[in-house]
């Protein structure tokens, strides 16, 4: 067992990036700097493990959000869509501009794939 190489983890942590304003009904703006802080401690914890572990840390958000996203987290592509853009937001009676999790996803994908 000695002889086992332990293999390369990757992780790849990706939120999206909502710019809350401290006026809005939501604790967003309150709990995103705790959140960017969460994400640095734990990958430095991870990475300083004796496991081969590296850890990306990205964000996806329209551009609009795009300016209350820490240095170092990777910035993605904006987002082009959100639910505004469906047929299901006219049946809403407060509609809001939320993203597809299915382009964060493709996004940090395509960005990840690309890397290697």
């Amino acid at each position: 067992f000695n002889q086992l190489q332990p293999k390369q983890l990757d992780i790849a942590h990706v939120l999206n990036i909502y710019n809350a304003d401290i006026h809005d009904y939501s604790y967003l703006f309150f709990a995103a700097p705790v959140t960017f802080l969460s994400m640095w401690n734990a990958k430095n914890y991870a990475m300083q493990q004796q496991y081969n572990i590296s850890v990306g840390l990205y964000a996806s958000s329209f551009k609009e959000d795009s300016d209350v996203i820490p240095l170092f987290i990777n910035k993605l592509p904006h987002l082009q869509r959100s639910l505004l853009d469906s047929e299901f937001a006219q049946n809403l009676t407060h509609p809001k501009k939320m993203p597809f999790l299915t382009d964060i996803i493709d996004s940090l994908l395509h960005h990840v794939q690309n890397a290697k």
